[in-house]
């Protein structure tokens, strides 16, 4: 019993102790309770300060826009006064030298001193392309109207001077075959004083080239179209569909006059032109162009298969291939001067390349070019009848009297000699063939 009674002292002072202890954790956590209430008060009261402060701070920031803006505003009027007043300086300076230029220009409207004109006519266009914005002013219209009217006035004159171009004479000075370059403009423009306005030179149409440039690309290309237009004419009046020369048998002899033409063009008129306007290709082209329309215009008359000559045809394709294969020779790889009897290869009649040394070569290059001569030769008693002819007709129209070729009277009588012998001999004149060497 005595055990009993001092085990239940020890749980009672436990209970106690515990008791004691339940009791501080609630008085302890009562007060950390009171605590975070005033923290979560606390935090609450530092949020509104840190609301307003932005608010504050937001109106300050638009306060500090506002008056940047006012201060800005003053600058870009400021700046807008400073671009404008600059603008205007510097237009006043270009129409200073615009109309000054023009004046000067203008003083050699109509003559022949291209190397100055192109000086002048070069600043007076470039300073024009400034003012084109400013059009609808009454005063820059007028000015533009005088550059165009400038404009209009060199290109007239400079293109009835290529249009005499086969009338150029040749000074036969050294290097006067080589075309200009810059470093003789100088010396150029000291000789034009001295050019005779009447006769077409070929320093005058050198110089001019050079205007043509200052003009802009569109003008070049209407002068260079211009000049193989005029080159190209007498092709087409021996050519041409309707004319003795239409035929497909003809191809070689289409070939021939376009050989002896660029011939022509290197020795005459080749050193007119700048090297870079390429005046040969342009004249290739259209010689191109005007063959095409002609061989389309013969072959859109065979209506059938079986209207066509065969032999005649492939004849023509292969000449034409030929043709084409010299071309190749002669302006792709900037082969000077090389006749067409030097080109390193021939075309069989089936087409195939053969070597231009082997006999093969040789025979086909040999019969070629007696082609050539008597398409040639026959080409020019073809010329020197029709300028008989153009002799008697003038003469018979001074008498009062009206001509009659007697070609076209004969008509179907032409088979009789005796009722044309002119005609006959005329003919046997020029059917008369080369012989082939031994």
């Amino acid at each position: 019993m005595s055990r009993i009674n001092t085990y239940s002292s020890e749980l009672k002072e436990q209970i106690n102790t515990l008791e004691e202890q339940i009791m501080q954790t609630v008085r302890d956590q009562s007060q950390v309770g009171r605590s975070a209430e005033d923290d979560i008060e606390e935090a609450k009261q530092t949020i509104n300060d840190l609301f307003a402060r932005i608010i504050e701070i937001k109106e300050k920031a638009a306060h500090s826009e506002e008056l940047v803006q006012v201060i800005c505003k003053n600058i870009s009027k400021l700046d807008a006064a400073k671009r404008n007043l600059t603008e205007s300086l510097n237009a006043l300076a270009r129409l200073q030298m615009f109309v000054s230029s023009l004046d000067a220009a203008e003083e050699i409207q109509g003559t022949h001193q291209y190397i100055k004109a192109s000086r002048s006519l070069g600043a007076v266009l470039q300073l024009s392309s400034f003012f084109e914005k400013y059009h609808e002013i009454e005063s820059i219209a007028a000015l533009l109207q005088r550059v165009q009217t400038l404009r209009d006035s060199f290109c007239s004159l400079i293109f009835g001077d290529f249009d005499q171009v086969e009338d150029l004479v040749y000074t036969f000075e050294e290097g006067s075959n080589q075309p200009i370059t810059e470093d003789m403009l100088e010396e150029m423009e000291k000789q034009e004083a001295g050019f005779d306005d009447q006769l077409v030179t070929r320093g005058r149409l050198q110089a001019a080239c050079y205007v043509i440039n200052a003009m802009g690309e569109e003008t070049r290309g209407r002068l260079i179209q211009s000049f193989c237009v005029n080159q190209l004419k007498n092709y087409d009046a021996l050519f041409m569909p309707g004319s003795a020369g239409e035929g497909l048998d003809q191809m070689e002899r289409r070939f021939h006059w376009f050989w002896k033409t660029l011939s022509d063009y290197e020795a005459k008129y080749q050193c007119l032109f700048p090297f870079n306007w390429h005046v040969d290709a342009h004249l290739l082209q259209a010689f191109c162009e005007k063959t095409k329309e002609h061989v389309e215009t013969v072959l859109k008359r065979f209506e059938t298969p079986e209207m066509v000559d065969v032999p005649l045809l492939v004849n023509a394709l292969r000449t034409t291939m030929q043709f084409e294969r010299e071309l190749v020779l002669k302006m792709d790889l900037g082969i000077k001067n090389v006749p067409p009897e030097n080109f390193p290869y021939e075309l069989d009649e089936e087409g195939q390349i053969v070597d231009s040394q082997s006999p093969a070569g040789i025979r086909l290059r040999y019969e070629r070019l007696r082609k050539r001569v008597e398409v040639d030769g026959s080409s020019e008693r073809q010329e020197e009848r029709e300028a008989q002819k153009a002799a008697e007709k003038e003469r018979v129209e001074a008498e009062g009297k009206t001509y009659s070729d007697p070609l076209v009277e004969t008509g179907s009588g032409l088979n009789d000699r005796t009722r044309c012998p002119a005609f006959w001999a005329s003919f046997r004149t020029s059917s008369t063939r080369i012989s082939r060497p031994s």
